[in-house]
């Protein structure tokens, strides 16, 4: 029995050999009229469903995110990303970045609060390698930079690419004959859907492609079409970490503020005090502080 197949396209390749897409397509089993779903009804996010945050950082495009919610059924809703394409246009067809990550992070604060979900964000995850790069004028990383300003970003995401395709493919699989019979059997179901208005995302995963090459022996980094990978990767990384992070191990904790919310608010971050200068003494077995903190 071959293992890890993940649906029928990737059993046959499997056995015969065969590429799964003539066309050089990745995802051959996404489907517009069944993996894209209304956003109306995605305007709230129940409170219980925890919500992820993925990005990827590009160096002469904006910083390409997506919010994602986890339902109790264990399915992933993309359902807004950023940039728009009603502000921007398409992603693939941006050629320049006009915004700096701090004011990136305060467009991301303001989606979060007008969407109701700062509450219910569980996790942040980014791009192992661009938020690793340092910058080389100031010879910090992106990661460094986004903590600083209160955007705490996981990088321990498996960045295996054949493998991150392969567990989409599984993830955006239907049963579709079931389906006919009746679309609503969680065994029928996807278990990937975004939202109309994530445009970036949904043309993405149509389009998202191999080029063509003569070698057998060429990677998948060297094959591989850039074009939409951007928004791809950012489903990827969800589906990965989703992957070891089920509904019921979940549990959304509430965002902390930030240093940077507390000094543009008026008050001293507890890691910026100069507690030596405030003065510290002993006092039996407790230690008391001097001074006061607003």
């Amino acid at each position: 029995m071959l293992r890890g197949a993940g649906c029928p396209h990737q059993l046959e390749a499997r056995k015969t050999g065969a590429p799964i897409s003539v066309t050089g397509k990745i995802y051959v089993t996404y489907n517009r009229d069944v993996h894209r779903v209304p956003a109306e009804n995605w305007l709230k996010i129940p409170k219980n469903y925890p919500v992820i945050q993925i990005v990827d950082p590009h160096p002469q495009k904006p910083d390409i995110s997506a919010w994602a919610a986890i339902t109790p059924g264990d399915r992933l809703v993309f359902f807004y990303e950023w940039p728009s394409v009603s502000q921007f246009g398409f992603y693939d067809k941006i050629d320049h970045r006009i915004h700096t990550t701090l004011q990136t992070s305060e467009i991301w604060k303001s989606v979060e609060e007008s969407l109701g979900i700062k509450g219910q964000i569980v996790m942040r995850l980014g791009d192992p390698n661009a938020f690793k790069s340092p910058n080389p004028d100031t010879m910090q990383t992106l990661q460094f930079t986004y903590a600083q300003i209160g955007f705490r970003f996981n990088l321990n995401v498996i960045d295996d690419l054949e493998l991150g395709h392969r567990k989409v493919s599984e993830y955006l699989y239907f049963d579709e004959a079931m389906r006919k019979t009746d679309p609503n059997d969680p065994l029928a179901m996807p278990r990937v859907y975004f939202t109309a208005n994530c445009e970036n995302l949904n043309r993405g995963m149509q389009k998202y492609s191999r080029k063509q090459s003569r070698s057998r022996e060429a990677s998948v980094n060297v094959t591989l079409d850039e074009t939409f990978k951007h928004p791809c990767d950012l489903v990827r990384y969800a589906v990965m970490w989703h992957t070891n992070h089920s509904f019921q191990s979940i549990r959304p904790d509430r965002v902390l503020p930030s240093d940077y919310d507390k000094i543009r608010n008026g008050r001293t971050p507890k890691s910026r005090r100069n507690i030596a200068a405030s003065g510290r003494r002993k006092h039996g077995t407790r230690e008391i502080l001097v001074g006061s903190y607003s």
